[in-house]
């Protein structure tokens, strides 16, 4: 600033006078600041614990008069720097004066010079009020500068305050659950471990070498799922120490309050562009996790043996689909497949619904919106604002989201619900035991008139479906579970099923190396990705696979006006015949 001052042409008795004053008044307030924070460092280091109340610290009735005393300082510097601005643009306004009066006067042939002189003169003050305004705004921040200093050194002297208080009140020290310093980051570095890499560094290894989960358990190697073999990483065992730093530090800190409050906590993270689904539990007072990687859903629409009808309900506009059979992850796998051929040729708004989104559906011809229950949206009932053309509920757990759900199937949307069951009647019974014993019969005649179908998917068993045909429909309204039980037809195995995959390659028996802190490599290509599993789910056994039938048409057609011809004798599908009238 102070060759800025020079350039301008400040008197220099002025410039020194500015510069002495600004240099002592720092000095000072950095001298007094120092000498505060260090008093107060050695009273909170020397503090312990006392009974009755606690004495006043002179360190902090010294350190709020220096803050005050800052205070004073920087309004007497801002006042001076106000009057030298003044005195300056004073100069300049008197200089251009006496210029354009110079400048208006007639001159001789002779004096043709001195006019020169005067322009430049002119264009030197101009520059001279550009450098004012510069200095203004440099006066400016410097005062925002010393406001934000001031605001931290307020902070700490609260904090300060805060540590004497407990020390005085006799605060426990040891539990961790009590004392928020020990679930800091620094606390956490601080402890005494054998291993130096992070969880996400751990993470590296089942990415590169395309496994499925992650365990971290205490005094224990961590180990990974590799085509579903148990496989160590490393020869480093990990202490409870390492265990508890490794997990605390992939948590923020009221994550690590819930987890010590809770004793078990479950969250999404995504490490190098993979999600995992990271689930911290304790296991004898020692803190473990069993960090499950999100893959893709595996199922597509040729896997689930589909019957003609129940693939053409999908690219109708409204109606109600449900999902039964297995596990929420299993079902949201097949509730991905039934989106695709809607994804692949209408133009629509698909919404999910989901617990966890765990897989970030592609966007083709539709416009996808995945929400997550508790953190995008808390209640079904708030999407009857958005008005989807599809929704996908991944579970159907109360007799709002039900109602919720026949509400949109009943007009122009296509709704996808997977619901609990080990059938298809079971799964209608359990639905209407979420409704009250009186408003059964309206929830039953919902059903007959917006329900599509009704599938129960029973991997590596024959699938359960239920077309609502126009001969079902009136045994739905009734109530009559014995009809419905006998209208259940199963699907044929092997129908639409991918040929057997090759034989896995052995995999070997020695440890995989230790995670490093370089990205990790583009995975393998000759291992196929775990199927998606439940939290509480163990890895599915591959059953044995048939050849695959004649490929089926790319796109699914509309029904035609006419019935599909039948086979005499065969007798024909019966239902399917009612479905398409």
């Amino acid at each position: 600033m102070s060759d800025r001052l020079e350039e301008l042409g400040v008197p220099p008795k002025l410039l020194a006078a500015i510069r002495n004053e600004v240099r002592s008044n720092i000095e000072q307030q950095l001298n007094d600041l120092w000498m505060v924070v260090h008093s107060i460092k050695d009273a909170s280091g020397k503090a312990g614990p006392s009974d009755g109340e606690a004495a006043p610290d002179p360190a902090l009735e010294e350190f709020k008069e220096g803050l005050s005393k800052v205070r004073d300082n920087l309004q007497s510097l801002q006042t001076h720097f106000n009057e030298v601005e003044g005195e300056l643009t004073k100069k300049v306004r008197g200089l251009s004066r006496r210029t354009r009066k110079l400048s208006a006067t007639p001159q001789a042939s002779g004096e043709m010079a001195g006019l020169d002189k005067l322009q430049a003169l002119q264009e030197k003050l101009d520059k001279l009020e550009r450098e004012i305004g510069q200095l203004g705004a440099a006066a400016a921040l410097f005062e925002s500068r010393m406001v934000d200093q001031e605001n931290r050194l307020m902070r700490r002297l609260d904090d300060s305050e805060a540590r004497l208080a407990r020390s005085a009140a006799g605060a426990p020290r040891g539990g961790a659950s009590e004392t928020p310093d020990e679930l800091s980051n620094e606390y956490l570095l601080s402890l005494a471990g054998t291993v130096e890499f992070s969880l996400a560094d751990l993470a590296k290894v089942p990415i590169r070498h395309n496994a499925s989960d992650l365990i971290v358990r205490p005094n224990s190697l961590p180990y990974t799922y590799l085509e579903d073999e148990l496989i160590p990483i490393g020869q480093q065992l990990l202490t409870a120490t390492d265990s508890y730093r490794v997990i605390m530090l992939s948590l923020t800190l009221n994550e690590r309050k819930q987890l010590l409050k809770e004793r078990t906590f479950s969250k999404l993270v995504e490490y190098h562009n993979a999600r995992f689904l990271l689930n911290a539990y304790f296991e004898r007072g020692e803190l473990g996790a069993y960090v499950r990687r999100l893959t893709p859903p595996p199922v597509s629409l040729d896997q689930l043996d589909l019957p003609r009808a129940l693939e053409v309900s999908l690219l109708e506009d409204r109606g109600l689909i449900l999902l039964c059979g297995g596990a929420m992850g299993k079902l949201k796998g097949v509730a991905y497949a039934l989106l695709q051929p809607i994804n692949h040729q209408r133009r629509a708004r698909i919404f999910t619904l989901e617990d966890a989104v765990s897989y970030e559906l592609p966007e083709e011809q539709s416009l996808l919106s995945q929400l997550q229950r508790g953190i995008d949206i808390n209640h079904a009932g708030d999407l009857l604002r958005l008005k989807p053309d599809v929704l996908m509920l991944q579970r159907v757990a109360s007799g709002e989201e039900l109602q919720v759900a026949l509400s949109f199937a009943s007009e122009k949307t296509l709704v996808i619900a997977c619901c609990p069951g080990a059938g298809v009647v079971n799964c209608v019974q359990h639905l209407l035991e979420l409704t009250a014993p009186e408003h059964r019969g309206s929830i039953l005649g919902q059903l007959g008139a917006c329900l599509r179908s009704i599938l129960c998917y029973r991997e590596p068993q024959p699938n359960e479906y239920l077309l609502n045909s126009a001969k079902v429909r009136p045994w739905l309204e009734r109530g009559d579970m014995a009809a419905l039980e006998t209208a259940v037809e199963t699907s044929q195995p092997g129908k639409s099923r991918p040929a057997t995959p090759p034989p896995a390659k052995e995999v070997e028996s020695g440890p995989l190396p230790p995670p490093s802190t370089e990205s990790p490599s583009p995975l393998r290509t000759g291992l196929n990705p775990p199927p998606e599993m439940d939290v509480n789910e163990a890895p599915p056994a591959q059953p044995a696979q048939e050849a695959p039938s004649p490929a089926r048409p790319g796109k699914l057609q509309p029904p035609p006006n006419e019935p599909p011809p039948t086979d005499e004798k065969s007798g024909g599908d019966e239902e399917t015949l009612l479905g398409w009238l």
